[in-house]
């Protein structure tokens, strides 16, 4: 290769150089990397499936409570559920007590205040003493379905070798 040639390929290689540098890097794709304040998607899904386990759920313990205002955590709740793209007439909100707690009629005041603030009539709220029924069953049902683990399949997997007394029928190493 002659010194002539080596110059001329330094040459158009340096052009080249600065021609990539004057037009920059243009993307198109803007949104690539969405501005931090955005809401990305996994985000709204986390919202949606917060908000709809809240109305399912729908019952405000004690420690939903600072005495008998709501703190941010019930509040939260309460904005849940409100969230949730379910009919709000009524909303059913459960309290976690007893007929006879002396916290019953303040903290539905509390509720209904705070509700009335977010927009919902009093007329749209309606509330049940106890835990929600529906979040609560046997387990019966679920456990009956179970694979039993210590009972061997009928194709032999995952069986661990054990023999019916109870002896390993391994081979290896152990106490025979």
């Amino acid at each position: 290769m002659t010194k002539s040639m080596k110059k001329a390929i330094l040459l158009a290689g340096g052009a080249m150089m600065i021609a990539l540098y004057a037009s920059g890097c243009t993307n198109d794709q803007k949104d690539f990397f969405p501005a931090s304040d955005s809401v990305r998607a996994a985000q709204r899904f986390a919202q949606v499936q917060s908000a709809s386990g809240a109305r399912n759920d729908a019952t405000l313990q004690a420690w939903h409570f600072d005495g008998n205002s709501l703190n941010s955590l019930g509040e939260q709740k309460l904005d849940l559920m409100l969230a949730d793209d379910d009919a709000n007439d009524p909303m059913v909100v459960y309290l976690n007590m007893t007929e006879d707690d002396q916290h019953k009629s303040p903290r539905q005041d509390a509720i209904v205040a705070y509700l009335k603030e977010k927009g919902t009539s009093e007329r749209q709220v309606q509330f049940k003493l106890g835990i929600n029924p529906s979040t609560s069953h046997p387990s019966e049902d679920g456990v009956t379905r179970m694979n039993k683990t210590e009972t061997p399949s009928a194709t032999g997997a995952g069986s661990s070798g054990a023999t019916e007394t109870g002896a390993s029928s391994s081979t290896g190493g152990g106490m025979h």
